[in-house]
């Protein structure tokens, strides 16, 4: 089967860039698939992480500007369509564009699209409530042409009004042998440095913490992507805050922590959450749209705090740093918690979604 992918700064570091790579790799060494991933927005031809040599990338440099420039960027498409002959078309590029596929894309292929992320609430987030709200009815609109709609988890089928959902979460390994480096009194944040990430009100909470807790420190790994907010959140006056950038080996930089703790305002799956999991980490993060609860089971296997409430957040920092028993608790359930997330558990999902389109 013939499988592309449309998608957004896949040569990145970022978690849909890792989930594409790990998925991608499992369709052509499993299956053996050919995949294609037509990229835009990259900014380089050389991929952070590891694709199988067998994939093959089309990069396209059209830059959004206005409707005629998706107009343009439709056309090279489906140009390349021509040329692939694919039998199924999976877009994980949650930007506008990408609901202008059904209407754009001349073939007539399955269509799908996978969310990664709290989609509309995002352009709430970053746009006018005027802009936001034009461009939620048009998702809306858009939804109800695609073949099907990708969920990482069933939390945020709300966000939707398509009967065309199907939830597949991310994968993640798990190795049941593997054991932690700790250092002492290290904690850990992983995630680039965007608005979504939420690293304003983390070091809000960890300002309010710091001085009663000298011998702790946080650790903060992920690409710069906003050079305003890293340069604001660099003028915060708060000690032992260490800014790593991105990591080629974040596992070591997780299995070094005492916890992680995740401030972002949405998500859709966090795959730091799941790897540091994997790794037996746990940690602490705000409950979010979306995705959290079902991967973190408050008291459990980590600690979940009502989104917005820093006051709670920051007791059930003191508690984890105050209590190693606690800490080694929440621990022992890390990886077990996870079972459902393991590969061998995922993709069936994925084999049974594409056996059901394959030759239409």
């Amino acid at each position: 089967m013939k499988i592309v992918y449309l998608s957004t700064n896949i040569t990145g570091s970022g978690g849909v860039a890792r989930v594409t790579a790990d998925k991608t790799n499992y369709f052509i060494e499993k299956w053996g698939h050919e995949v294609f991933i037509i990229s835009t927005n990259d900014l380089s031809d050389e991929p952070f992480f590891k694709f199988n040599t067998q994939l093959k990338f089309h990069f396209l440099a059209t830059k959004m500007r206005g409707l005629s420039s998706i107009w343009r960027l439709y056309k090279q498409i489906n140009d390349l369509l021509v040329s692939i002959n694919p039998e199924i078309i999976v877009i994980n590029d949650n930007g506008i564009k990408a609901y202008f596929a059904p209407f754009l894309i001349r073939a007539k292929i399955p269509l799908f699209l996978e969310v990664h992320g709290a989609v509309k609430f995002s352009f709430y987030k970053t746009h006018s409530r005027l802009k936001a709200m034009l461009i939620s009815k048009y998702i809306d609109f858009s939804a109800a042409y695609f073949e099907r709609v990708i969920l990482l988890n069933s939390e945020s089928k709300s966000e939707w009004k398509t009967a065309k959902l199907t939830v597949i979460p991310n994968f993640t390994e798990v190795d049941s042998t593997e054991e932690l480096t700790i250092e002492q009194n290290r904690i850990i944040a992983v995630g680039r440095i965007s608005f979504q990430k939420g690293y304003d009100r983390m070091l809000a909470i960890w300002k309010r913490l710091a001085d009663n807790y000298p011998e702790w420190s946080l650790h903060i790994y992920g690409k710069v992507e906003d050079e305003l907010l890293y340069d604001q959140l660099l003028r915060v006056q708060v000690s032992n805050v260490y800014f790593h950038g991105e990591s080629v080996d974040v596992f070591s930089e997780l299995k070094r922590a005492e916890f992680f703790i995740h401030t972002a305002y949405f998500e859709g799956m966090p795959m730091v959450l799941l790897e540091a999991m994997a790794h037996g980490v746990t940690g602490v993060a705000f409950d979010a749209p979306f995705g959290i609860k079902e991967i973190i089971t408050h008291e459990y296997n980590g600690l979940v705090v009502y989104d917005n409430n820093e006051d709670e957040f920051m007791q059930q920092l003191k508690r984890l740093m105050d209590n190693i028993g606690l800490r080694n608790q929440l621990r022992s359930n890390t990886k077990l918690s996870i079972e459902s997330f393991r590969e061998e558990m995922v993709m069936p999902l994925w084999e049974q979604l594409f056996q059901e389109y394959q030759g239409r």
